[in-house]
């Protein structure tokens, strides 16, 4: 045993942090040593003195050790933060101008409050851990379709979507808790390794093709293309084989069509023909929207009653009122944002080295992403009408919380991107 090789290095761990990259970091330098000590015998350096030699060539360990602890400290998306904040401001000056413009309750108080509560649950979950999750992968695919079956009969439908259950005085939004799960699910299980094609083959149809049923179930058709644009990113993500997701993609387009067009309601059907056709009856809600955003000018209109000029102005067209009450250059603002948001979701995926993470992230960014992207084609009407409003700006009590939730998580990948293996495992 060295003791002088030894002691050096866990002196120089003494000074990094990030504890599961000790293990690397210590074969780095243990590798290093051994080529100074080769170089010295080679050089014809006394065997006695080769350790003094060499520990003097390695440096001062706690200067080592510092350099190493700046590389592998944790990592934070201040950019990504100040922006979130934005939108949070956005949406309480939404929730601000609907109360004041509708005859509708204080949304604006509400809107305070899970804010409150949905930034404080997103900077506790950038502390966490995220690789805990892993192990769990199949509770958390399957306990979506658990809770489905057990609070069915409790579940509140509007307009004929089981979304939401009441807890007391809340309402959880159950869709967005189901879709989180899933893809976190999901993510965890296209990491483990299977010896059996056909095993494989059978897995990966079962968790891409058994949420439709729920959803289905649901009767959510909206929240249901969200999830799968974050389902197909999650599978070009991890699959080594393209023909699954080619697979995957073929029968779920497919299947969503006949859901649609065959079993689906006639309205959700209405829309899309409508859009298609340019229909008078899909003209009238698009023109208010573009009225909204045309008539806003520069500098906004101001607080107007909008009840019956601009409907859903706290919902799926918050930011058509944005560009209306507060002006072109507000509104400009706001779409800035909401693409530097994006970006920095794009960013963080192509970053974090470990695929756990980075396959999460991708779906995640994909699912709140997608919503941004389609509401906005929707309000300049470059998309079909569905209930897709904007994350965090649209008034929406746990769907803002679980949001920014999402988030939290997608920043604690990140702020560990160089603090971990590129397995990804926990090292005790």
């Amino acid at each position: 045993m060295n003791t002088i090789r030894d002691q050096y290095l866990s002196n120089v761990c003494q000074h990094i942090q990030a504890k599961d990259m000790h293990e690397d970091i210590r074969n780095e330098l243990l590798t290093h040593w051994d080529e100074l000590v080769q170089d010295a015998l080679d050089n014809g350096c006394p065997r006695e003195n080769v350790e003094a030699l060499v520990l003097q060539q390695m440096g001062d360990p706690k200067e080592i050790g510092s350099s190493f602890n700046q590389v592998h400290r944790p990592k934070m998306n201040w950019g990504l933060l100040v922006t979130v904040g934005i939108l949070v401001i956005l949406g309480i000056a939404v929730s601000y101008y609907s109360t004041l413009s509708l005859d509708y309750a204080n949304l604006v108080a509400h809107k305070i409050f899970y804010s409150i509560i949905g930034l404080a649950i997103m900077l506790a979950v950038i502390f966490v851990d995220y690789r805990m999750l892993k192990k769990h992968s199949w509770v958390w695919f399957m306990l979506p379709f658990v809770i489905h079956a057990a609070v069915k009969p409790r579940i509140i439908t509007v307009n004929g979507q089981e979304l939401y259950l009441a807890i007391g005085p809340f309402s959880i939004n159950l869709i967005l808790a189901y879709s989180i799960l899933l893809l976190i699910g999901i993510s965890g299980i296209l990491q483990q390794e299977s010896t059996s094609k056909w095993r494989h083959s059978l897995s990966l149809m079962a968790i891409t093709l058994l949420p439709l049923f729920l959803f289905s179930s649901a009767n959510v058709k909206s929240y249901y293309l969200v999830y799968l644009v974050a389902l197909l990113a999650v599978l070009w993500k991890s699959l080594k084989s393209k023909v699954y997701f080619y697979i995957v993609t073929g029968l779920h387009t497919l299947v969503a069509s006949l859901y649609i067009f065959m079993f689906s309601s006639r309205p959700a059907t209405n829309r899309i023909l409508s859009f298609l056709s340019q229909d008078e009856n899909y003209s009238f809600m698009l023109g208010r929207s573009r009225s909204a955003i045309l008539s806003g000018g520069w500098w906004g209109q101001g607080i107007q009653d909008s009840s019956q000029e601009y409907p859903l102005i706290y919902s799926e067209y918050a930011i058509s009122y944005i560009f209306h009450s507060l002006g072109w250059i507000i509104g400009a603002l706001c779409l800035v944002v909401i693409g530097y948001v994006i970006v920095q979701f794009i960013r963080m995926s192509k970053q974090v080295k470990d695929n756990y993470g980075r396959t999460i992230i991708t779906g995640l960014a994909a699912y709140i992403g997608f919503q941004y992207v389609y509401n906005i084609l929707m309000i300049f009407g470059l998309a079909p009408q569905a209930g897709i409003s904007p994350p965090i700006i649209s008034y929406g009590g746990t769907y803002s919380v679980l949001t920014l939730a999402i988030i939290g998580l997608m920043l604690s990948i990140y702020r560990r991107r160089d603090m971990i293996p590129h397995g990804g495992q926990i090292r005790e």
